[in-house]
Order: structure tokens, then C-alpha cells, then sequence
């Protein structure tokens, strides 16, 4: 068996080599303006351990599969694109609204418990980038009300005019009859070609998750815009230097759900926690063959800390409509609870008191070391 397995996070890029019954593990620095830097510098430290060339393993592995937190670290850290949004008529309040759970989603049950104090999250899409085309198709998929080309390219106008850099399409029952939305994306590449407007990527709701109720498919279609271009960007760049270094077959990419898939048949919103997924089948794995039993495992990263189950009768546990930072989504993943601070967060301070943001500096760690200490020095001399 030859196989190479890389899981790309904010700080390091590990890379594991199997390679007919040798197992070399090797690791360097994430290069997050190319990261396809900081994994040939990985495989190369393993393909010294061989003895052999990079082009050479990659023209007779059998495999490569990346896991990656990339997706997680740029939601945590709010680092995307605006993401505008069209709706049905008459159903412009639906994401701000939340159906009145987004002061609980996401939250721990003491913080569910008090919602007094509850906060909406920031929003990913302000109402300033929500916009609605008159159109309407009933519960079982019938045309009510047909959808208007002007009415379209108005609504199209204004959230381009607005400033969004990403377009999710979310109309009401397109699970039953996605003409609509179809249609709204027809009259956007007619009126907005890739020459003009840079390739602004379009998401249909419906394209990427099959279940009824609008406020889910849309933040669920939004979180997937909002992750789109790093995540196309990141691994197209990585598939490419594959290719380039003699790799003949597709790249894998490991989803949430457990499985893997081909680049182009994965969603950015799949590869959220794709990273410690893959870790919790490998503490499984792991767990069998020692007789361990129940397991919980975790993964310290830079930006994250992730915290999964391992059950001794192997049955993995699945949310079904999962919490993906304060935001309910419908496409299935395994479990995972992950706390917005890790190994390279940075601690911040400000005149009103202490402030805890999701703040990280990358593959630098050192100096993340050196910025808490410089923090906790003024601490003390404020405490003075």
C-alpha cells in the first residue's frame, strides 16, 4: 500500500506517508498564500526518510487525501467574502429572524438557560445585502406566481451595487421545483459574465441541500458561499501542484460526514471539521486495537480545539442538523463540539475590560507566545 495523507490546519500541515509497510510522519509550517508550499516541504522531509524523489512518490502512490481546517478557522476567525442573498417576496426577515433560535444555537445549556442575556451571533449577511424577486411555488412544486426577468435583474443590481462578492439563492419550496432558482441564475450569468464581474460565484440552495424549511437551506447555503472562494482557491491551487509534480490520479478530499469525495464533487460546506473527523476514525481505529473502549478524542489546533466521541460499540455519533458555529445547517456530519481558541489564539484587551476574540496569527507561534506574555505583562501592571 502506498498512500499520502495530509491534514492542512491554520498553524502546521502534518504529512503521512504509507508506503509498502513503512509509515514516515513528517510536518512544516502552513504557507497560506500558497499552500501547496507547506505541503511539498512536508513530503519532501518524509521523501528523505525513503530515500526517494517527490515526483517519484507521486507518480506510484496510490492515493492522496487532504483533511483540512481551513473551512473552520475561516469562519471562526469571520475571514470571507460578503455573501448576498435572494429571497422569495415576503420572506426578506427569515435569516435576520433565525426563527427566533439564533440567540440559543451554538450556545452551551447554561447559556440556553439565561436567554435574558443571550446575542444573536454577527450576522454573515446583513439585511443590507438580503434582496427579493416576487415568484411563488407551492409546497408540492406548482407554479403560483412565474418569476419576472426585469424583477430579477433589479434584485441582481442592487446586492452587486451593495457589494456582494458571493450570491446565494434561497427561494421558497425549490426542494419541490428548483425552476426558480435555476432561472435566477441564467439571468445572472446573462447579465453579469465571469469577464466582467471576476467570476462572482452564484450558490443555489436546492444544489446542495434537499431538505424543506427555507432558514436552513439558506444558512446552510450561506455558510457554504462564505466559505467558497478559500476553500476553491486553497485546494484547486493544492490539485494543480499535483499535477505538476506527476500525480495521476484525482485528489480526496475528506468530508465531515466521514466519507471523502473528488474536488469537484465536494462543497466547501463539507469540509468544515474535515480535519478532526478524519482524527476521530483514527482514535477509532486506534481505540479497537488497543481494547480501549470508550474514547473521547481531541484536537488542539492554532485557532481551534475540537472534541469528539468514540463509542466502544463503534456507532459514530451523527448530527443531523448540525450547529456549525452559532448557525444551524442541514447537510449531516459526525459530531463534534469545537471551542473557538487554540494553541496560537491571541488574547485581547480593551478599556471596557477583557475581550476574548477569535484571533490568530497563522504559522507564527512564537510570536503568539511573545504577544500573550506582553498582555498578561500589562495586566499586571494595570493590576498595580
Amino acid at each position: 500500500m502506498k498512500r499520502i495523507s495530509v491534514d492542512i490546519g491554520g498553524t502546521f500541515t502534518d504529512c503521512f506517508v504509507a508506503w509498502d509497510g513503512r509509515y514516515i510522519q513528517a510536518k512544516a509550517l502552513t504557507t497560506h498564500h500558497n499552500l501547496a508550499q507547506g505541503f511539498n516541504e512536508a513530503l519532501d522531509h518524509a521523501c528523505s526518510t525513503l530515500n526517494l524523489g517527490r515526483d517519484h512518490v507521486l507518480r506510484e502512490v496510490d492515493s492522496v487525501r487532504y483533511a483540512t481546517t481551513l473551512g473552520t478557522n475561516a469562519l471562526i476567525e469571520r475571514r470571507g467574502p460578503q455573501v448576498g442573498v435572494i429571497v422569495t417576496a415576503g420572506f426578506e426577515a427569515t435569516i435576520p429572524l433565525s426563527r427566533g433560535r439564533g440567540y440559543g444555537e451554538g450556545l452551551d445549556e447554561l447559556a440556553r438557560n439565561d436567554m435574558s442575556s443571550g446575542t444573536r451571533p454577527d450576522p454573515l449577511v446583513p439585511p443590507t445585502l438580503i434582496r427579493s424577486v416576487r415568484e411563488r411555488v407551492d409546497y408540492a412544486g406548482t407554479v403560483l406566481m412565474d418569476l419576472g426577468r426585469e424583477n430579477v435583474r433589479q434584485a441582481l443590481r442592487e446586492v452587486v451595487d451593495a457589494g456582494a462578492e458571493a450570491l446565494v439563492v434561497c427561494l421558497t419550496n425549490a426542494t419541490e421545483n428548483p425552476a426558480h432558482e435555476l432561472r435566477v441564475q441564467e439571468i445572472f450569468l446573462a447579465e453579469y459574465p465571469a469577464h466582467q464581474l471576476g467570476a462572482i460565484p452564484m450558490l443555489l440552495s436546492h444544489q446542495l441541500s434537499g431538505r424543506k424549511g427555507e432558514y436552513v437551506r439558506a444558512t446552510s447555503a450561506i455558510v457554504d458561499g462564505f466559505l467558497h472562494a478559500t476553500m476553491y482557491h486553497a485546494l484547486s491551487e493544492l490539485e494543480q501542484n499535483l499535477r505538476e509534480h506527476g500525480y495521476p490520479r484525482p485528489m480526496l478530499i475528506i468530508h465531515n460526514s466521514g466519507g471523502m469525495a473528488q474536488l469537484n464533487s465536494t462543497d466547501a460546506l463539507q469540509t468544515i471539521h474535515s480535519g478532526p473527523v478524519a482524527g476521530i476514525s483514527a482514535s477509532e481505529h486506534l481505540a479497537g486495537q488497543a481494547g480501549l473502549g470508550n474514547v473521547v478524542a481531541t484536537d488542539m489546533g492554532g485557532t481551534s480545539y475540537d472534541i469528539g466521541l468514540v463509542p466502544a460499540d463503534g456507532v459514530k455519533h451523527y448530527d443531523f442538523m448540525p450547529v456549525i458555529d452559532r448557525w444551524l445547517v442541514s447537510v449531516p456530519m459526525i459530531h463534534l463540539v469545537t471551542l473557538g481558541a487554540g494553541g496560537g489564539s491571541i488574547a485581547g484587551y480593551d478599556r471596557l475590560g477583557y475581550r476574548r476574540a477569535p484571533d490568530f496569527d497563522g504559522a507564527e507561534p512564537v510570536r503568539s507566545v511573545a504577544h500573550l506574555r506582553y498582555v498578561a505583562q500589562m495586566y499586571t501592571n494595570l493590576a498595580r
